[in-house]
This record gives structure tokens, sequence and C-alpha cells, in this order.
């Protein structure tokens, strides 16, 4: 059986697909800098840095979820492109 492709929107410039992967390989960056800082947190009972530290490092690896899929999709559609359109006969 053949898996259908997703309807979601592509974007259509590869270069914007690689700039927000950029931004959000920054945000992975900083997001594994302040999981460092976690176990002091616990320690110290700081529940305000604690909470608001996890919810960055989930938004930042929803982003880097979605940036993947992204990717995926445009790979997909490139290459579904790439298939309909006619060859040149020999």
């Amino acid at each position: 059986m053949k898996q259908q492709l997703s309807a979601k929107n592509v974007p259509h410039s590869s270069i914007h697909i690689w700039l927000m992967s950029f931004i959000v390989a920054l945000l992975a960056l900083m997001a594994l800098a302040t999981a460092t800082h976690l176990p002091q947190y616990l320690a110290s009972g700081d529940v305000v840095r604690l909470v608001g530290t996890v919810i960055f490092n989930l938004a930042a690896l929803v982003g880097l979820v979605d940036n993947i899929h992204t990717h995926v999709l445009f790979w997909q559609h490139q290459n579904r492109v790439g298939v309909t359109k006619p060859g040149i006969a020999a």
C-alpha cells in the first residue's frame, strides 16, 4: 500500500527552511545550556526557574521536531515534482 503524502503546505524556498534550521539549532543549543542548570534549580527549590526551563526545553524540542518534519515534507515534494516532470526521450 502506498503512503499518501501530507497535504500540509510546504515552503517554496529551501533558503527559508535552512534559515529556520539555523534558528532552531541555536534554540536547541540554548535549551541544552539551560538543561545543565536543572539539578541546581532542583536542589535550591527554585520552582519558577525549573518550570520555565522545562517549558523552554519542550518548546525547543517541538521546534526541532517540526523543522525535521518540514525537511522531510520538502524532500518528498522535491522527489514527487522530479518524478512527474517529463524526461528527455533518448
